[in-house]
């Protein structure tokens, strides 16, 4: 997988992949104007030919846009809002990846505090996060629609 920052011109292919991997997803539009604040460091994790499923599908085809994650910088903190995988490409370290390459950028633009929020059923990544030095912090009651759900509030800080 590439990962590269994304730009506007990218606003459409990462809506598409939010579509896939959510319940609500992100619009074109939101993204368009997240990627267009300079406070804001989006990553996507492009297929390379390593990387192909085999299935034949348009999903599978290098070039493709399979993960993505982001935040928007206040200060010395990130909001991190996105953390996305198709769901062929689950399972093989991708989002590791795109994390650690998020957060090895955001700390060089000198970001100490990371916050994220992610559904209280999702063991998974909350595995992933306490790994990479995340805790909790809080809960959010009902705050994710389709279904509704609490969102544990994660936080790492940086000595």
């Amino acid at each position: 997988m590439q990962i590269r920052r994304l730009t506007v011109e990218d606003a459409f292919i990462a809506a598409k992949l939010d579509k896939a991997c959510f319940s609500t997803p992100w619009s074109e539009a939101a993204y368009a104007e997240t990627l267009s604040n300079p406070g804001s460091v989006f990553l996507g994790g492009f297929l390379e030919p390593e990387d192909l499923t085999g299935d034949g599908t348009a999903e599978s085809m290098p070039g493709t846009l399979i993960a993505a994650c982001g935040g928007v910088n206040v200060l010395d903190e990130t909001d991190i809002s996105n953390v996305a995988v198709l769901e062929p490409f689950r399972g093989r370290g991708f989002s590791r990846r795109m994390m650690e390459e998020l957060l090895s950028q955001e700390k060089r633009l000198g970001i100490k505090i990371f916050l994220l929020e992610v559904r209280a059923s999702n063991a998974v990544a909350i595995s992933l996060y306490e790994s990479l030095g995340f805790r909790e912090v809080g809960r959010r009651k009902a705050f994710y629609e389709e279904p509704k759900e609490d969102a544990i509030l994660m936080r790492m800080d940086l000595e």
